[in-house]
């Protein structure tokens, strides 16, 4: 029962094993990746012979406007408070007692 627990084997074979499994994967990745970053600069197509060198505007800015200036003084309005027998344009509460 007791001989199943205790390992007293050294675990060195499989750890090399493993490790260079390891390092063969990360090599084959890095390969794969390289090539694909190469592969990705030359298929680039920048069409360098259709650009020009001209400049170009991207943002439309519209011209200034000058500023309306009043020609004259305006005159003030003025309201005057008088006593007359006009009705108040204002709705008043009626008392009702």
């Amino acid at each position: 029962m007791f001989t199943n627990l205790i390992e007293s084997d050294s675990h060195l074979k499989e750890l090399k094993r493993r490790s260079s499994f390891f390092l063969g994967t990360v090599a084959a990745y890095s390969l794969i990746l390289f090539a694909a970053g190469i592969a990705s600069i030359y298929a680039y197509d920048a069409r360098l012979e259709t650009q020009s060198s001209g400049l170009i505007i991207d943002y439309w800015i519209p011209p200034v406007k000058p500023a309306a200036t009043p020609e004259g003084p305006q005159p003030a309005h003025r309201t005057t408070a008088s006593n007359s027998n006009r009705t108040s344009l204002h709705p008043t509460r009626a008392d009702s007692l």
